[in-house]
């Protein structure tokens, strides 16, 4: 097995591409660019990072991706322009994680990506997954090796937009532009306390239902661009893993040979 996997991991949001070495699950060079800019960004990133480790043996790609398009862009450009091979992150029945959804291929790649960091560290323990992108996922893999689901809710930007979109007197807010304060003493704070606070007070409640219906413990894994607005609010312990998914996706592809 090649320790060292290309790891491509496209959300709607930012793309993350990183040199990663599968058996310490370190990420050794990084390149973060918008999505929006894939056409003009994609091939070069990879060329360069492939480039990189030219005394090493070509590195295999693995690319995650919850935009479809793209895969049928790229499926052939890929391969054309590098050395080594390139696979895809999708369900496959022959891996080593049950997958129980109602159609285990429309399971999210950067879901399935995260499954697979949470399979290679949990040692068989139970894990609940939160990725807060531009949607917000919680995976439940009970005994390291069976999804038993999850939930989807809005992500803390489209939440902002979508109160902006609705309401015509509520300003656009960037959670950056302001501290967070409750209660809120201004229309903007009040918008940010909202939405931080809500979206902590349902990923607590999810956290619990889910041990709860299990009737049984889970460790958190917490990864994506907006937890940092949320993880002072939050009331249970996790464990915050900046490219969770990036890595994921190099697990994977060491399953997935």
């Amino acid at each position: 097995m090649n320790n060292y996997i290309i790891a491509v991991d496209i959300g709607n949001t930012n793309t993350h591409i990183g040199l990663v070495n599968r058996a310490s699950r370190s990420v050794l060079s990084l390149d973060i660019f918008p999505s929006k800019e894939i056409d003009h960004r994609l091939i070069k990133s990879i060329v360069s990072l492939a480039q990189s480790m030219k005394h090493a043996a070509p590195a295999p790609v693995v690319v995650c991706s919850v935009i479809a398009s793209v895969q049928e862009r790229y499926a052939t450009a890929l391969p054309d322009r590098l050395d080594g091979p390139v696979s895809w992150v999708r369900y496959d029945p022959s891996l080593p994680i049950a997958v129980h959804y109602e159609d285990p291929a429309l399971l999210g790649a950067d879901r399935l990506a995260n499954l697979f960091y949470a399979l290679d560290v949990c040692n068989g323990g139970n894990v609940i997954v939160i990725d807060a992108g531009t949607a917000i996922t919680v995976d439940y893999l009970k005994s390291g090796r069976e999804f038993m689901g999850g939930a989807i809710l809005p992500g803390l930007t489209i939440q902002l937009q979508s109160l902006h979109d609705h309401a015509e007197h509520l300003p656009l807010v960037d959670a950056g532009e302001i501290g967070f304060e409750f209660p809120g003493v201004s229309t903007k704070s009040c918008i940010v306390s909202g939405v931080r606070l809500g979206i902590a007070g349902s990923l607590a409640f999810l956290v619990e239902r889910v041990r709860r219906q299990f009737n049984e413990d889970a460790v958190v894994l917490a990864t994506g661009g907006s937890w940092k607005y949320v993880q002072d609010q939050v009331d249970f312990n996790f464990e915050f893993i900046p490219e969770l998914t990036l890595v994921g996706c190099a697990v994977y592809q060491g399953y997935a040979q």
